[in-house]
């Protein structure tokens, strides 16, 4: 393996392992944020 094909892997593997992250810490945001709008919706009543 070259120089190059191996940049590009690590390249590669770093763009899925940040878009690994993102997704993960969208997907904890949302549910704090459904979860902050379920407790202000019952204080509401």
């Amino acid at each position: 393996m070259n120089f190059v094909e191996g940049c590009h892997g690590l390249v590669l593997s770093l763009i899925e392992v940040s878009v690994l992250t993102f997704q993960r810490a969208l997907a904890r945001y949302e549910r704090l944020a459904i979860e902050k709008n379920s407790t202000t919706v019952l204080f509401s009543l």
